[in-house]
């Protein structure tokens, strides 16, 4: 009886392509967070500064990809909120998401400016580390959100 509920019949899920794909971003984009974090640690010189602005930019182009292909796919599915409670669910977990991608944001400009101003060192990395302890918190969010999706009708 539940599997019948969830998601209701005729509507479909999001393509396994689209969410693997925006698992791999938010993979990646996490990744790139490390780097920048580590790279920090190991020192902060103008070409340090250079390489760690760049997997910052590359970190939230990721992020922002991912977002962009599980949206897509819940499109491409047809899950309109206000169609089913599955799709209205399904689109609530991406507004949240969407929502920790502008925070994230957010916090990359901060880092960014304080990386420009020369405030990001080795031994002033608090900021650095907060960002990218969040940012990883995001990109496993994301996937979590878009595994949901995909595997809770199959096991139902």
């Amino acid at each position: 009886m539940i599997a019948s509920v969830c998601p209701p019949a005729g509507s479909a899920l999001p393509a396994a392509a689209t969410a693997s794909t925006a698992v791999a971003w938010w993979g990646v984009s996490s990744a790139a967070m490390a780097a920048a974090s580590h790279w920090l640690r190991d020192g902060a010189s103008a070409a340090r500064r250079i390489g760690i602005a760049a997997l910052l930019m590359l970190a939230f182009a990721c992020s922002a990809g991912a977002l962009a292909s599980a949206l897509w796919g819940h499109d491409q599915a047809g899950l309109a909120p206000k169609t089913s409670a599955w799709a209205a669910t399904v689109g609530v977990m991406l507004a949240w998401q969407a929502f920790h991608t502008a925070v994230i944001a957010l916090m990359a400009a901060f880092v960014g400016a304080r990386l420009w101003c020369g405030l990001l060192a080795p031994r002033h990395r608090a900021p650095m580390d907060n960002v990218a302890l969040f940012w990883h918190w995001a990109s496993l969010q994301g996937a979590i959100a878009v595994a949901f999706v995909q595997l809770l009708p199959r096991w139902m």
